[in-house]
């Protein structure tokens, strides 16, 4: 059978453990039963059975499982089987054939070893066998009875190793369709993680050079603005995302040297990604940037601790503070929050006037999310619907064969404490404590239904309690761990042999009873718990290693195709500004005046990217030129909206409208309730202005208060 390696393992170690145990009861009991059998027959079914049983053990140290050993177990039993049906006759009810034990447990096992049709006819063909091997000694419905438990028994092994086949299936696809929506979920992250990166070289640098450019006053800010444009041409000429991890604290020491800061640096910093060391490194210099504008105070403190899992970095100062809502209103603190939510990381700004500023940059690596199984109640209902029928017919077994008990309600009582611990280890949640309680509960049950009876019974069903907790045992193994079941079923075994030797009975009859078949569940239920919980992670690591690989091939897509936009963007404008200014020295009164119109510029693209177009950007900056004050603004949340082409034409208008000495503020909040768009307006422009907004209110969007010099607009949701 082609399958998933480690199941396939897993069921042969499975059958084997089964046929092992069975084995060697049979192997015990077979020398004081021989004259069941004709002469020989006997000794040659434990001959062949051995061989068979050591040829599969072989099998389970192979590293590609093979099936050759557990099918010829299979043939052999098949055929001891049809030698009982044809040989053994005149038994009594309490002889049961040793031979015939062994050869049910390993057909019933061995079945699921075949394809489920072929494993279904060998059960059917063993239940046959059986049934006329015991009505030889038995009425015809006690035959059923043991025959349908048996059948029962068998029908929960095949049932559970196609379950497992199927789930592990399941996951091998749900494998594939994550990796199609990985594909599109990377290339999504990694085009929000460039444009990100991006908007912060245009702060950090452009804007920069252009600032201090445009300022020009001191030796310090030409060469400051020639460093900064410097940079910002490199990081056009080629990518600038450093491979190798630099040392922050050389880099923020260097920074904060440059801007005149007395800095307390500690930073503890093991091998980090770099992508996200970058991230890291350009928010503290925007915050260590902010303290030198806004602080009024030259002391800083920097603190961290950057390992490959997790990274904690915070600046913080004693300068002048500032209010709480101020930080969504400045554009570097709206980058440093993009960049860092980029990459899965967190941006906390804490101030107080006149108590000073934290920033806290933390980072930490999302694991990767394994793709597992629900182990529940729906998935394995076929499993407990079958346990379920096991339950009963022991159940049922213990409570109709004729017995003397000292206390005649006891029995009913201890069948209902069985059935209700079944179900409680079935559904109850997976906590390592519970578990060993409910089995620690289990454990005297099979002894009390043996000290309540009288007389002596056979094992068939004396140990009916023991029978009935097997489900219970499976479940402790497979929900659990495998040792506790196992664990249960040893401790339950000892205190009924115990009990069997306080009652003058033989002590080792339990070993004979149910017990090999429960401690064979109880491995079973942890060896295929940990076949499928390999074959899943198994399957788990592949996906998560071929998501990084699709990870990062995204990543360079996306890297180069921001590149090439960001080129074409800033080429026309921006683009020979930094070259003016980092081949020469201060700039001229006229290039100075530029350099500010360039920064206006590029600053309303970063914190209103959702309203500023290529139309808004020219009447802008034209509307500067003639020295008006123009400000965009956009919420952190802005979406598009409807109204956002009439407002677009609004902002237009207005910003060709306005001139010297005038301002306007234009502020767009595409998610509110009330408004999507503000515009205020202050000036000696505002008749002409309220004429422009006639113009464009015929939507029945607009809301317009005004006085002699200034107006505000106001665009509703709906």
């Amino acid at each position: 059978m082609a399958g998933n390696v480690t199941v396939d393992r897993t069921i042969v170690r499975a059958v084997t453990v089964f046929a092992m145990l069975n084995l060697l009861v049979t192997l015990n009991n077979t020398p004081s039963r021989s004259w069941m059998y004709p002469a020989g027959l006997g000794a040659l079914g434990c001959v062949l059975l051995t061989l068979s049983v050591l040829a599969s053990l072989r099998d389970c140290f192979r590293p590609v499982p093979t099936w050759r050993g557990i099918r010829v177990l299979t043939y052999i039993s098949l055929g001891l089987m049809a030698a009982h049906c044809l040989t053994v006759r005149d038994l009594s009810p309490r002889d049961y054939p040793p031979l015939l034990h062994a050869c049910g447990v390993i057909i019933l096992t061995a079945a699921a070893a075949f394809p489920l049709p072929t494993g279904c006819v060998l059960m059917g063909t063993y239940a046959v066998g059986f049934f006329f091997v015991r009505l030889q000694s038995l009425t015809v419905g006690q035959a059923l009875t043991e025959c349908l438990v048996l059948l029962v028994s068998g029908a929960t092994g095949l049932l559970l190793v196609a379950l497992v086949r199927r789930t592990v299936s399941i996951v091998s696809t749900r494998s594939d369709l994550t990796q199609q929506e990985a594909r599109a979920t990377a290339r999504a992250l990694a085009q929000a993680r460039e444009r990100a990166r991006w908007d912060g070289l245009v702060h950090d640098k452009i804007l920069g050079a252009l600032r201090n450019a445009a300022a020009g006053d001191s030796r310090r800010q030409a060469s400051n603005a020639q460093t900064l444009a410097r940079e910002a041409l490199a990081a056009f000429r080629a990518d600038t995302h450093s491979d190798a991890p630099t040392a922050l604290a050389r880099k923020l020491e260097q920074v904060a040297d440059a801007l005149g800061l007395e800095c307390e640096i500690d930073i503890k910093q093991d091998q980090i990604s770099s992508e996200v060391l970058d991230v890291l490194e350009a928010a503290a210099v925007e915050a260590l940037t902010n303290v030198a504008r806004h602080a009024g105070t030259p002391r800083v403190s920097v603190r961290a601790v950057i390992g490959q899992a997790a990274a904690l970095l915070i600046i913080s100062d004693r300068g002048r503070g500032f209010e709480s809502q101020a930080p969504g209103q400045r554009a570097g603190l709206k980058t440093m929050k993009a960049r860092m939510e980029a990459i899965g990381g967190q941006l906390d700004v804490r101030s107080t006037i006149g108590a000073g500023t934290a920033v806290t940059l933390s980072w930490s690596h999302e694991q990767p999310s394994w793709l597992t199984v629900l182990w529940d109640v729906r998935v394995f209902a076929p499993m407990i619907a079958i346990g379920a029928v096991d339950v009963i017919l022991n159940v049922g077994l213990g409570l109709t064969r004729p017995a003397r008990l000292f206390i005649p309600w006891l029995n009913p009582v201890l069948a209902a404490v069985v059935i209700g611990f079944n179900i409680a280890i079935a559904v109850c949640p997976r906590r390592p404590r519970l578990g060993w309680m409910l089995a620690a509960c289990c454990v005297p049950l099979p002894a009390v239904s043996v000290l309540n009876l009288v007389t002596y019974g056979d094992a068939g069903w004396r140990y009916w309690a023991a029978g009935a907790l097997t489900p219970a045992v499976g479940a402790l193994s497979f929900r659990f761990r495998s040792s506790l079941g196992v664990s249960c079923c040893v401790a339950s075994l000892l205190v009924l042999m115990v009990s069997e030797a306080i009652l003058g009975r033989t002590s080792w009859a339990p070993v004979l009873g149910p017990f090999p078949v429960s401690l064979g569940v109880a491995l079973v239920g942890g060896m295929l718990r940990r076949g499928l919980d390999g074959a899943t992670a198994a399957l788990s690591c592949e996906n998560v290693r071929l998501a990084e690989q699709v990870r990062q091939a995204a990543g360079i897509a996306e890297r180069n195709a921001e590149i090439s936009r960001r080129r074409t963007a800033l080429a026309l404008d921006i683009l020979p500004m930094l070259e003016l200014i980092a081949g020469q020295g201060p700039l001229s009164v006229s290039e100075a005046t530029e350099c500010r119109l360039l920064e206006a510029a590029a600053r309303d693209n970063l914190v209103a990217a959702t309203l500023v177009n290529d139309a808004i950007a020219a009447s802008a900056r034209a509307a500067r030129g003639r020295g008006a004050e123009v400000v965009f603004r956009c919420a952190d949340n802005a979406q598009p909206h409807a109204g956002l082409r009439i407002f677009r034409s609004l902002v237009e208008q207005i910003c060709a409208t306005i001139g010297a000495g005038s301002s306007a503020r234009f502020v767009w909040n595409g998610s509110g309730r009330d408004f999507i768009g503000t515009a205020v307006v202050l000036g000696h422009e505002a008749s002409a202005i309220r004429a422009v907004v006639e113009s464009v209110a015929h939507s029945g969007l607009l809301t317009v208060t005004c006085d002699e010099d200034s107006v505000l607009i106001q665009m509703r949701t709906h």
